[in-house]
């Protein structure tokens, strides 16, 4: 999915957070919106003007009683936005005076979230939501008022300007920029600039003490906005603030220039950090999904249906899904697209039978990279021949693979061998935790993560053959 593309105007979009729909509510309830109203896909747009800058404010249908918000930097509402919106998000957009982040454009956010929260009746709290330079804006205003901001999410961002505009990272300077900057801030020289402290990344301590959890999406080939001048100068100043809630989202090459390819990871997060997750789907599993149930693990997190994927809310210690429909046992291929939404271990433990035992496929464990199946011989997914180790990035979908013939079990991720193992005469066992799995399932472990487009199907006869002819050797 592509996000919107942005106009050459500086606009700031506030996105209303208002997550679980409220039965019966109405916008017009909500607030008396001034200006002209227009329809905007199933939602209402209304524009006017709050201290002198022009606002849009995108009105959902069905607001949430609470009603949260999120503020964006710039530009339409995009993927998700929409998302927020369908679920009872508001949005809002601002024109602002200058990108930087100025005295002046910090002002007018003022202005409009002191409308929003008293003559709107909207949130006391807000979250953020910024791309490149805007997260100059947003994580300057969330500095300055940090009690006021529920979360914020940084796309590529701009969070040290020294190095972006006047040339001390490992870019070029760019003169005209950093002109326009020190107007717009009212810095009498360049000198002046390098000395503030007007500086995201020389502000990290009332978001550290604050407790903001922050999410930066950033990429290793942006070369406007490079990641160890920016997102990872940031994090270690911040660590070094005893701040410890900046979750990074490294983006894959073919990525959108904003947002992901799937918004729920972004989407996800702002739901986990608004109203402490009041905003999320009710749990549970709706008739579609009438093969399976929610497993029986003790502090499961929630389990429910997001955009047509399931997606496993992180547990203490685990949470998943099992099959109550229809399965083989052998001589049979799944497929499905897991992601890590958040959390840095399993978010796919594919448990699966191999006749009458079970086995399980895991990626992403141990820490993050390990994958392998657990268990062969008592020895599991870190311990056995089957041990490899790979990257999983947050927000993105990987293509899963398992089949199950006599004597051998293959996997693929994205079409890439993973696992190709001979198991005649082998010990096939799961290890304990697992066990609410059985026979068939899907679980993480103190992780969010995301199943969808599951398929199962019995091998062909062609297809059990080939499999017999070309086992691999037993070791």
């Amino acid at each position: 999915m592509k996000s919107a593309i942005r106009s050459g105007r500086t606009l700031g979009v506030i996105a209303v957070a208002v997550g679980v729909l409220a039965l019966g509510a109405d916008w017009a309830a909500a607030a008396d919106w001034p200006g002209e109203a227009s329809p905007w896909r199933e939602h209402t747009l209304h524009a006017f003007a709050i201290d002198g800058h022009a606002v849009r404010v995108y009105a959902p249908k069905t607001p949430h009683d609470a009603q949260p918000w999120l503020l964006l930097d710039a530009g339409e509402p995009g993927d998700v936005e929409t998302l927020l919106l369908n679920r009872g998000f508001h949005v809002v957009v601002t024109e602002l005076p200058d990108p930087y982040g100025s005295p002046a454009s910090l002002k007018a956010w003022d202005a409009v979230c002191t409308a929003m929260t008293g003559q709107y009746g909207l949130h006391e709290k807000v979250a953020l939501k910024a791309f490149g330079a805007g997260a100059l804006q947003a994580h300057l205003w969330a500095s300055d008022n940090a009690p006021k901001v529920w979360c914020l999410v940084a796309d590529c961002p701009v969070v040290d300007f020294r190095a972006w505009l006047a040339g001390t990272g490992s870019t070029a300077a760019q003169p005209e920029p950093w002109q326009a900057f020190l107007k717009a801030h009212g810095y009498a020289s360049a000198d002046d600039a390098q000395q503030s402290r007007r500086n995201p990344i020389d502000l990290t301590a009332p978001l550290a003490e604050a407790k903001t959890p922050l999410l930066h999406l950033s990429r290793h080939n942006d070369v406007e906005r490079p990641y160890k001048d920016q997102t990872g100068a940031f994090q270690k100043v911040y660590v070094s603030e005893k701040g410890y809630y900046l979750t990074v989202i490294m983006k894959p090459g073919n990525a959108p220039e904003q947002g992901l390819e799937d918004p729920l990871a972004i989407v996800n997060f702002i739901l986990t950090h608004t109203l402490d997750g009041a905003c999320k789907p009710a749990a549970g599993l709706p008739e579609s999904w009438r093969d399976w149930r929610i497993s029986n693990f003790d502090r499961t997190g929630a389990v429910y249906v997001e955009g047509g994927a399931v997606v496993l809310e992180k547990g203490d210690d685990m949470s998943g899904i099992t099959r109550v429909g229809p399965f083989p046992k052998m001589n049979y291929e799944i497929t499905l697209d897991a992601m890590r939404v958040a959390g840095d271990d399993f978010f796919c433990g594919l448990t699966f039978p191999v006749h009458e035992d079970p086995c399980s496929l895991i990626l992403g464990g141990w820490g993050g990279t390990t994958c392998g199946i657990s268990c062969l011989d008592y020895n599991d997914a870190a311990n056995n021949e089957t041990t490899r180790y790979r990257e999983f990035n947050k927000g993105e979908w990987y293509a899963v693979r398992l089949r199950v013939t006599e004597g051998r079990i293959q996997a693929w991720i994205d079409n890439e061998t993973l696992v190709d193992v001979n198991t005649e005469g082998r010990d096939i066992d799961i290890r304990w935790e697992v066990e609410p799995s059985v026979p068939l399932g899907m679980a993480t472990w103190r992780t969010t993560g995301a199943i969808r487009n599951i398929r199962i199907r019995e091998l062909t006869e062609t297809e059990v053959q080939e499999a017999a002819e070309t086992r691999p050797k037993r070791l």
